[in-house]
Order: C-alpha cells, then sequence, then structure tokens
C-alpha cells in the first residue's frame, strides 16, 4: 500500500508539510491508490498563534489549506 503524509497543525488546519508518496511495488499500476495518512503536529502555524488578531479556534473555516495532489488519494485518516 502507498502511503502519503499530510501534517495540519491542530488548531488552525494549515498545512504544516506534504510528503512525498511512500511507493509500494505496485505503484503505478492500474487500479492500485495512495492512501493519505493526516496527522496533527504542533498547535497553531505563526500566521494564526498567539497574538494574531485575525484569527480564533472558532474561525477554522478561514484557514483550512488546500492542496492539489499529483497522485489520487483514496482516503484520508486522521492519526
Amino acid at each position: 500500500m502507498c502511503y502519503r503524509v499530510l501534517e495540519l497543525f491542530s488548531a488552525c488546519h494549515c498545512v504544516y508539510y506534504l510528503h512525498a508518496v511512500d511507493r509500494c511495488p505496485l505503484y503505478g499500476t492500474p487500479g492500485h491508490y495512495v492512501q493519505g495518512r493526516v496527522i496533527s503536529v504542533g498547535y497553531a502555524c505563526p500566521r494564526h498563534s498567539a497574538g494574531s488578531r485575525r484569527w480564533s479556534p472558532r474561525q477554522k473555516h478561514l484557514s483550512l489549506c488546500l492542496i492539489a495532489l499529483d497522485e489520487p488519494v483514496e482516503r484520508w485518516t486522521e492519526e
């Protein structure tokens, strides 16, 4: 099974790091998918950390990031 890990800040859900695909021997074959894993890191990114007047934990929807993946991800699961 191929995996791709996405690290998100736990409070604001901004992207910390998007890892490359960890490929298995079946990578690229028809019907084989990349499974995404979401891992929470830290608390809030520098933009949304304490002292920022533009954000509060209740405004998570304002900071969600969309990522265009070059490989299809079958399912993202939170770790």
